[in-house]
């Protein structure tokens, strides 16, 4: 549903919220983790980048930029941007890769 060209998310989040009690008490669970890692990028080698000291294999997941076009650079070229990670159940999703601002004194 959109308002004034908005996206409403709150109707889909209290839709799912809705199913998980009803699911637990019939002891399955279809409960979905998703789990935003952010950061700069310390190191990139080929398709891995170390976040918050933490490794992380992007070859499966997209990688974009603020445009949402891929982004093809890796090793060197990556080291020193922000990047933001979408896990969904422990599996990558998509990465968006920004460029840090320097600030000036």
């Amino acid at each position: 549903m959109t308002v004034n060209g908005q996206i409403e998310e709150n109707g889909v989040v209290l839709v799912v919220a809705g199913f998980i009690p009803a699911s637990e008490k019939r002891g399955t669970r279809n409960a979905v983790e998703f789990n935003i890692i952010g950061g700069v990028i310390e190191r990139s080698v080929e398709n891995t980048i170390v976040v918050k000291n933490r490794s992380h294999d992007i070859s499966e997941a997209p990688v974009l930029d603020l445009n949402g076009e891929a982004v093809e650079e890796r090793g060197d070229a990556l080291k020193g941007k922000a990047a933001a990670i979408l896990y969904r159940n422990g599996q990558i999703l998509s990465v968006k890769i920004f460029p840090l601002e320097q600030v000036e004194d």
